[in-house]
């Protein structure tokens, strides 16, 4: 509880106490370096998480992205929570890489494959778009299909 206190109380040197409950409503502060703080905003309890892993077979993995700097000592980093995709979901999205379209078919996983987190990083709505975007990329390119190839005999 210490460390919590002396957290706010460093917080509380360039924010006010309703920027820093505001702010605390979203998510929990991390120190990273002197006068520097991350706010990670999207974590999920640990029981949720081992039930995820368990309806999964541990096939559950968080993507971070690092949002906007909401002071210049504090940026915001966003996690969200996805499973492994499927048969069903790769074969979805490898339909959008035939036609060179890579985001959608990140975003296909995406819909696909979320969990949980912080809702903006699914959002379609127009402000959100960056962070979509992000999480779309990252999980077409952590998708894996091996390389096959054909030969007469």
């Amino acid at each position: 509880m210490g460390k919590e206190l002396k957290l706010e109380e460093e917080l509380l040197t360039f924010l006010s106490e309703k920027e820093l409950e505001e702010l605390q409503a979203k998510g929990r502060f991390e120190k990273i370096a002197e006068g520097k703080f991350l706010l990670i905003s999207g974590e999920v309890l640990d029981n949720v998480l081992e039930s995820w892993k368990k309806e999964n077979k541990d096939k559950v993995f968080a993507i971070e992205v690092r949002g906007n700097l909401i002071k210049p000592n504090i940026q915001e980093v966003l996690v969200g929570y996805f499973k492994k995709p499927d048969r069903i979901s790769i074969g979805r999205a490898m339909g959008y890489v035939n036609v060179n379209q890579t985001v959608e078919a990140g975003e296909s996983l995406l819909d696909d494959t979320w969990l949980g987190g912080d809702e903006r990083l699914k959002s379609i709505a127009y402000e959100n778009t960056d962070y979509r975007i992000a999480v779309a990329y990252h999980l077409y390119l952590k998708t894996t299909v091996f390389e096959a190839e054909t030969k007469n005999v």
